[in-house]
């Protein structure tokens, strides 16, 4: 199996896609948003015919209940990365995905 870089270089400038507060149900036993949490915000962004061939995130500062996410989607060389940031521009989570349509 081929590794991929621990740390997700951004493609580029994106376009935001939507907002997102966090909710109670999305909270670990830690007090933050649990990481598949933010999976499945980004996944929100994908196109409804995108069939998930690779998958990538890199957490960077935890969400905690009641923060509001943006959803920054940047697609560029066959991926769609979606930068989750806070209200100042301090970046959550970047999850990247390789799609495919079905």
């Amino acid at each position: 199996m081929e590794y991929a870089p621990r740390k997700i270089a951004l493609l580029g400038d994106g376009e935001e896609q939507g907002r997102f507060r966090v909710r109670k149900y999305q909270i670990d036993s830690n007090q933050h948003m649990n990481n598949v949490e933010y999976v499945k915000l980004a996944m929100e962004t994908l196109p409804e015919d995108a069939a998930i061939k690779e998958l990538r995130a890199e957490y960077k500062k935890a969400a905690l209940c009641g923060d509001e996410l943006t959803a920054v989607v940047i697609k560029a060389e066959g991926k769609q990365q979606v930068v989750l940031k806070d209200t100042e521009g301090g970046i959550y989570a970047v999850v990247e995905f390789i799609t495919e349509v079905v």
